[in-house]
């Protein structure tokens, strides 16, 4: 919004991820790291001759994915030397030497092989896995962001690198099926060269759905299709939203409908359709009637028939090589693997993994349990070769289908946590969180959550405790376990039992609250056949306005809480999946200073409870896919790892004092003495002055807003 008027420009919607052949390998804090620093063109990976980090190729060559008499001779300061095979090796068993005399259990973290325990090539192994459990978070982000599952979708496999792990990832998405164009890693280069022209206009309109329908949709469109070149294709949609949001789904009008009645109804069905898929949930039934639904703009797609076709690999003057057979490193062992030249390759022929199929820009990576097919167009088709399981990006075979069976009881608890594995459910965790930001953000209806972005999201173990805090608002870390812990206390009080289907408000500063606008949701999550929390995932959101005797909740002059605002102390909101509307408009009136606008509050609390639904269904996945001892374990080697890395942080810190005088003529006084043998820290605010010096006041710090305030200072 510019001077009043609203600007739109076309973008793309990009994620990135830092994972690539690139991407720097670290050993970090008892972790394995991949990312997301990267080594670059220049000095790039260790093997390019430049004296560059270990990075993802690198770990590639080292067990044998990559065949470096394959490479053009282009590397080394006179780029006239082919891969250092050598080099990498020797920073592979540097940095191997230097893992194994820090981790706690050699032998979960070193397989044999037959030829003996191999530490770099194991250590390289698990580097990988680590980068492909980064890579696959990024795809669930971006699928599951717009409302999709990635299960049902066949990865396409493009880039230099892609084929080199593309098997793996796909497993770890639970995919079926990837797909390896002949030219996969220049595709983006051919799609520029092939893409159709394409124009799209749009007007504004800012009109309910039922008047822009009796207006008449041709005519309406009318304007919007001049046509830039002939045989244009014409796509035409309504870009529509909901009262009191800004947030527009784009729904396509196909002009064959007899009636404005029936044009709107379908209209409004398929907004429904789109709305339910990206945000989990369906708002109310008025809100949906053609007179509510707002037609923010009308846009129309032209798109020109292409004039360039690719009928398959181009014929390419170059050298084709014989089958041959190499070493290559899997699952913990060195394999004899066939190595074959794609040129070679007849339409229907079937490659069982291990396997690696080489071409002038990639080598695609079949590893064992899967299998290509290659397809009339010589492309690679990726499947697994059993119809019935998948490899997961931890090492455990699981099932295609792991919710239609349980899993729960394949791994054990009592496992020793591994660099990798501690790497990877770390982000599996945080991956959860990420996603119910995503889901809070796309489904609330504020200012302040969709544009200010002021919410947070995390998953807590069964007792509570901070296992993943996505990185969102930096007062909530830290704080929001508070609120956990006082939604189970006050169950245990009343002797409730939590169950699935179940939520509670909470605000108050005794209760976890940081200030009476944060409110958070609160969510158990039980697994089936279970009658306790395994997990709990709560989101926290800043309300535009709670009431209290100023807008926006906060005044500055109030001398009791009610004149701050409506509070929330363990409210219930859902029960066994009902949610309490009437309930919560209740509480949010009841006070002589009530909510400003309660259909907001309403709105912003249903985004909340949205997210919380995503994180447990992620959870969920995560149990069926890993094993619910599995997850539940690395919950607590995380949280344990977390612990060391802050200890040994602290320990290398200095105590000190500080004095800070605030304008009102109060000060705060902080002391921090440090033992460092121990790493903690013991953080006195003895001589802060009393809470009502010089005169009663509200400019006080809850403890969940002083502790949030300490971790924060400890994580800068």
């Amino acid at each position: 919004l510019l001077a009043g008027l609203t600007l739109q420009v076309p973008m793309l919607d990009i994620h990135t991820v830092a994972a690539g052949g690139g991407s720097v390998l670290r050993h970090t804090d008892g972790r394995l790291t991949a990312g997301p620093e990267s080594a670059g063109a220049h000095p790039g990976p260790r093997c390019y001759r430049r004296g560059g980090p270990l990075a993802v190729t690198d770990a590639n060559v080292l067990l044998g994915r990559l065949l470096p008499e394959r490479f053009p001779q282009v590397f080394g300061p006179a780029a006239n030397e082919g891969l250092d095979v050598a080099a990498v090796r020797e920073a592979f068993a540097t940095l191997a030497g230097k893992v194994t005399m820090n981790t706690a259990d050699d032998a979960a973290t070193n397989h044999a092989s037959p030829e003996g325990r191999d530490h770099s090539a194991q250590l390289a192994e698990d580097f990988l896995t680590v980068a492909v459990g980064a890579m696959a978070n990024a795809v669930r982000h971006v699928a599951l962001r717009s409302g999709h599952d990635p299960e049902q979708f066949t990865l396409v496999c493009f880039g230099g690198a892609g084929g080199q792990h593309a098997c793996q990832v796909a497993a770890a998405l639970g995919m079926r099926r990837v797909l390896v164009h002949p030219l996969a890693s220049v595709l983006s280069a051919v799609g520029i060269g092939l893409a159709p022209r394409r124009q799209v206009v749009r007007r504004g309109e800012g009109r309910n759905l039922a008047a822009v329908v009796a207006g008449g949709l041709a005519e309406a469109f009318a304007p919007l299709q001049q046509a830039p070149w002939p045989n244009t294709q014409w796509t035409r949609y309504l870009h529509l939203r909901l009262p009191g949001t800004d947030a527009t789904l784009p729904v396509e009008w196909l002009a064959m409908t007899p009636d404005n009645a029936t044009v709107c109804s379908l209209l409004a069905q398929r907004f429904a359709t789109l709305y339910r898929q990206r945000y989990g949930f369906l708002p109310p039934a008025e809100e949906l009637r053609a007179e509510q639904l707002i037609v923010d703009a009308l846009e129309v797609e032209a798109v020109a028939d292409a004039d360039r076709v690719l009928a398959g690999a181009p014929a390419l003057n170059r050298q084709v090589f014989a089958p041959t057979a190499t070493r290559a490193w899997f699952d913990g062992a060195w394999h004899h693997t066939p190595v074959l030249d794609r040129a070679t390759l007849a339409a229907g022929t079937v490659i069982s993994g291990p396997a690696l199929v080489t071409d002038d820009g990639a080598t695609t990576v079949i590893v064992p349990g899967w299998q290509a097919t290659v397809l009339r167009q010589s492309e690679l088709l990726l499947e697994p070769a059993s119809a019935n399981t998948l490899r997961s990006a931890v090492g455990s075979t699981v099932l295609i289908h792991p919710h239609e069976s349980n899993v729960n009881n394949v791994e054990t608890a009592d496992e020793m946590p591994t660099p990798a594995r501690l790497e990877i459910f770390n982000g599996l965790y945080m991956q959860v969180a990420e996603q119910m930001g995503l889901v809070l953000r796309d489904a609330a209806r504020s200012v302040n959550v969709k544009e200010r972005l002021d919410f947070s999201c995390a998953v807590f173990a069964a007792d509570g405790s901070l296992v993943a805090n996505a990185p969102h608002m930096p007062v909530h870390l830290g704080s929001m376990g508070a609120s956990v812990r006082a939604v189970q206390t006050r169950l245990a009080e009343r002797a409730q039992q939590a169950i699935e289907g179940d939520a509670w408000l909470v605000n108050v500063p005794w209760g976890g609250g940081t200030h009476l606008p944060d409110v958070t949701a609160v969510s158990p999550v039980l697994l089936a056949g279970e009658t306790t929390p395994r997990f709990w995932v709560a989101s926290r959101a800043h309300h535009a306005d709670l009431g209290g005797i100023t807008p926006g909740s906060m005044p500055p002059s109030s001398t009791c809480i009610e004149e701050e605002g409506i509070t929330f102390d363990t409210f219930q909101i859902v029960a066994a999946g009902r949610f309490l509307d009437s309930e919560l408009r209740h509480q949010l009136a009841q006070s002589p200073w009530p909510a400003r606008n309660p259909d907001q509050n309403v709105a912003d609390v249903q985004a909340q409870l949205a997210a919380n639904a995503r994180g447990a269904a992620e959870l969920h996945r995560l149990c069926a896919q890993h094993g619910t001892a599995r997850v539940v374990a690395y919950m607590g080697h995380v949280q344990a790892n977390a612990e060391a890395a802050v200890r040994q942080a602290i320990g290398a810190l200095a105590p000190g004092e500080c004095r800070v005088p605030l304008d009102a003529g109060m000060e705060i006084v902080v002391r921090i003495t440090v033992d460092r043998t121990a790493g903690t820290a013991r953080i006195d605010f003895t001589g802060t002055s009393a809470q009502d010096f010089p005169r009663p006041h509200n400019f006080h710090a809850p403890f969940a807003v002083t502790t949030a305030a300490v971790l924060y200072v400890f994580r800068t």
